[in-house]
């Protein structure tokens, strides 16, 4: 579900007032008081805090802001989800020893004889009947065959004696075909039967507690006889976009007035959090006014975990975000990274709160090394390790200045080559080594206003600050996996 509220127009915010409970509220709340919040001093060189220290911090609170709550659902329905508790089998799987294919279900010595006296092949049975998939198992008469089909079921006191001849092994077409009087066997193969509970037995484990949901485990829940499962509750986020320049997307079909702009960020982070599968997402706009902005997080902390902003946490003289978190004691400081470098963290009565840069490329550069952390753990999952691959730069990597680089790429694997330091890594072990070419998004500098080449990006490579030399083509980094 994604609820998108507009923000009240000049008239309507005139007459609503912050009423004096908010406005108390604001002035005397203190998250420090349980520990939630992170320090307020900054951290790291030039007063900075270093990009694995506010990882830390971020990752700290939603730990401390954790869901607890659990419910049941229905198996097919809970894709995305995260499981409260293991899930343990109830069926076997399969749940009845079946054919493996098509064919005819033979005894063995019918058809293989024994030692002293094997059967000469080809040989002729007369068949007994039929066992279509979904139908009981039936016996099969000595001397004779029963045409079975894949999945069918065989009964289990006769495993130790009968096998399945393919259909190709006889002379009866593979096609759709009556059944024949007779069946002419010209090759005897393996058993083709599969065992019940090969795969599963009762009471197996088929998924720990914290995994999350996917197609996979949802056919082997059914299969293995759980429909209901119990599951944390998923988090609710709310997205804010505050700034009186700011037009929501559907306001903007008749043109943009001299100094206002399209609100990219809000889209954008309802896009990253569908991806990521949270589908409870509300986005709000608010303007640069101050009691606005504090009723607003008012309202959305009522039934929301997380809440997240965009823009106004630096120090400028409209920056309403900092000028109101402050007031709630969270966190607003430098963080050494660029682009992102503004961030704010702490906590909006009881939904933890991430204040983000207000540029777009800042914004999805921060959500993934920060934010899409912080949903795992506050989904009680803890810190979940990312995924980093090698690759080959494709190009020169902008360099970052005195700041930590966060540039995003894209990834070519349908032009993966070894390039020549990855030949030499490759030689040492005798095996060819073959990466994905990173290409950064924008080869100028690190404009955190790039919106127009935010399309199909697929990781961050980290580029250390100069006077480390700058990524060129050819080197082996390392990339952040976002995508997939």
């Amino acid at each position: 579900m994604l609820e998108r509220l507009s923000r009240p127009n000049k008239s309507e915010r005139e007459e609503q007032p912050m009423n004096q409970a908010h406005a108390d509220q604001v002035h005397t709340h203190n998250t420090h008081a349980d520990g939630c919040c992170p320090p307020t001093h900054p951290h790291g060189a030039q007063g900075y805090r270093s990009i694995e220290e506010h990882y830390a911090q971020t990752i700290a609170l939603a730990e401390q802001c954790k869901i607890t709550d659990t419910a049941l659902a229905s198996a097919p329905e809970a894709a995305g989800l995260y499981l409260a508790e293991a899930v343990h089998a109830r069926l076997p799987i399969p749940p009845w020893s079946n054919s493996a294919m098509d064919g005819f279900l033979v005894r063995r010595e019918d058809v293989l004889g024994s030692e002293q006296s094997p059967v000469a092949l080809p040989i002729t049975l007369p068949v007994a009947g039929d066992v279509p998939a979904g139908h009981a198992a039936r016996a099969v008469p000595p001397g004779h065959a029963v045409r079975i089909m894949t999945g069918a079921p065989i009964r289990e006191q006769d495993l130790d004696h009968v096998l399945v001849i393919p259909v190709e092994f006889t002379n009866i077409p593979a096609d759709p075909h009556p059944l024949p009087t007779e069946v002419t066997i010209h090759q005897v193969g393996g058993a083709a039967i599969r065992p019940r509970s090969a795969n599963i037995q009762v009471g197996d484990l088929i998924a720990q507690a914290g995994s999350r949901v996917d197609a996979g485990l949802i056919a082997a829940f059914i299969s293995a006889g759980t429909i209901d499962i119990s599951v944390r509750r998923p988090a609710s986020i709310a997205i804010v976009s505050s700034g009186d320049e700011l037009l929501d997307p559907a306001a903007i079909r008749g043109g943009l007035a001299e100094g206002m702009i399209p609100d990219s960020n809000g889209p954008m982070l309802a896009a990253l959090l569908r991806q990521a599968g949270y589908s409870q997402v509300t986005v709000a706009y608010t303007s640069d006014e101050p009691e606005e902005f504090s009723r607003t997080l008012d309202e959305l902390s009522q039934r929301h975990d997380m809440i997240i902003t965009t823009g106004g946490v630096s120090a400028g003289a409209f920056d309403v975000t900092r000028q109101v978190g402050e007031e709630k004691d969270v966190w607003f400081g430098p963080v050494n990274m660029k682009p992102g470098k503004p961030q704010g963290l702490g906590r909006w009565n009881k939904a933890m709160l991430v204040c983000l840069p207000g540029n777009p490329v800042a914004v999805w550069v921060s959500f993934h090394i920060f934010v899409r952390p912080a949903l795992d753990a506050l989904q009680g999952l803890g810190a979940q390790p990312r995924r980093v691959i090698p690759a080959v730069a494709g190009a020169r990597f902008p360099s970052s200045g005195d700041r930590t680089g966060a540039v995003p790429v894209r990834l070519e694997f349908a032009e993966s080559q070894d390039l020549q330091r990855g030949s030499e890594r490759g030689s040492e072990r005798g095996v060819e080594q073959l990466f994905p070419v990173a290409l950064p998004y924008s080869e100028s500098h690190l404009g955190s206003h790039f919106v127009g080449s935010l399309g199909n990006l697929d990781g961050i490579v980290i580029v250390e600050a100069d006077p480390s030399p700058s990524v060129q083509p050819g080197d082996i980094v390392s990339v952040i996996v976002t995508s997939g």
